[in-house]
């Protein structure tokens, strides 16, 4: 049995403190949720997600947080499975688990830290692959990540993310290559994918309180595939969302956005 997840959920870990995930497939941005200082501010106990593609009225996504604004359950309404987190006395998340309705729990990725919170070794079992990680660091950055026959090189300027290196067979052949470009505020800006010829694969957009704004998804000759726009209230939740892939020509077709509108339960 195989059980998959969206990078919604995969890049929660963001805001888990899972330091490997830092600055790492921040394509996916546009599915994170608020930081959990955020949500512990503001008291937030779930966030309800509806689609106004079909039926304005259809709940597909809850997400549970505990008092210290952490991600606790994640649940696909639509496709009938919940991800649960658990967490170390240190705050720092433990394992992870998908539970799904029809055909029960789901193996348990789990997360190993060092004295510095540094992440330094993980299981993974989701989709049936049953891979293991290892992750070195340098001056406090993440520089290597080691998997079942893949590996990660990383490396940095000031701090930030400039390089990503895809090798696979043990390590041995470099696959791909991204570089990272960040605009004046120190927001990652662009993502370039490197694998024989350099293109623009991601671009962000942030409005002036630091907020992402948009992504675009290129492929190569700047041919426009997606797109993800996000609204907020003022207090900085996001408010609604739009996603739209039917694009041809660099031109959108508004007809077919899917708008994701959120809501919010907050605790007595």
């Amino acid at each position: 049995m195989k059980y998959f997840i969206f990078p919604i959920i995969l890049l929660s870990c963001f805001s888990l403190k899972t330091n490997a995930q830092e600055q790492d497939e921040v394509m996916y941005s546009m599915y994170r949720y608020h930081p959990k200082k955020i949500v512990k501010e503001l008291g937030i106990d779930s966030v309800f997600i509806h689609t106004t593609k079909d039926d304005t009225t259809f709940l597909y996504t809850i997400i549970t947080y505990d008092t210290l604004g952490r991600e606790t359950k994640y649940i696909d309404v639509e496709s009938g499975f919940e991800y649960r987190m658990d967490y170390y006395s240190s705050g720092l998340l433990k394992s992870t688990r998908i539970i799904d309705y029809d055909h029960g729990a789901g193996p348990v990725d789990s997360f190993e830290y060092n004295k510095k919170e540094q992440l330094i070794h993980s299981y993974d079992g989701m989709n049936g692959d049953y891979n293991e990680w290892s992750y070195k660091y340098k001056k406090g950055n993440l520089v290597e990540s080691n998997g079942s026959g893949f590996k990660y090189k990383y490396t940095y300027k000031n701090g930030k993310r400039r390089t990503n290196d895809f090798y696979y067979n043990n390590g041995k052949v470099l696959k791909s290559q991204k570089k990272y470009e960040y605009n004046k505020e120190g927001n990652l800006y662009k993502i370039y994918e490197i694998d024989g010829e350099k293109w623009l694969n991601f671009q962000l957009i942030y409005n002036d309180k630091n907020l992402l704004l948009q992504m675009n998804v290129y492929e190569k000759n700047l041919q426009l595939s997606q797109q993800y726009t996000t609204a907020y209230y003022k207090n900085g939740l996001i408010n609604y969302r739009i996603w739209n892939t039917d694009i041809k020509n660099n031109k959108i077709k508004t007809s077919d956005d899917r708008k994701n509108i959120y809501t919010y339960s907050y605790r007595d």
